[in-house]
């Protein structure tokens, strides 16, 4: 039966991470748009995306919304 209390020490660690290289040229790109109605209505949509001759990634929300 051990008598001390508390977590085990921690042992000093490091670690590299390596992935893909990002490509030289690239273009990041960001807009989003938003609407709101008087009636307490709003609706909002985003766009996010990078492109370059290697890459091509892109992703989109929306969202609607009513607030009293």
């Amino acid at each position: 039966m051990s008598t001390a209390s508390g977590p085990p020490p921690f042992r000093e660690t490091s670690f590299v991470v390596t992935g893909a290289a990002q490509a030289r040229d690239s273009a990041l790109t960001s807009a989003s748009l938003e609407m709101k109605w008087l009636n307490g209505w709003s609706a909002a949509v985003t766009f996010e995306g990078e492109f370059s001759n290697v890459t091509r990634s892109y992703a989109g929300k929306g969202s609607l919304r009513y607030a009293w």
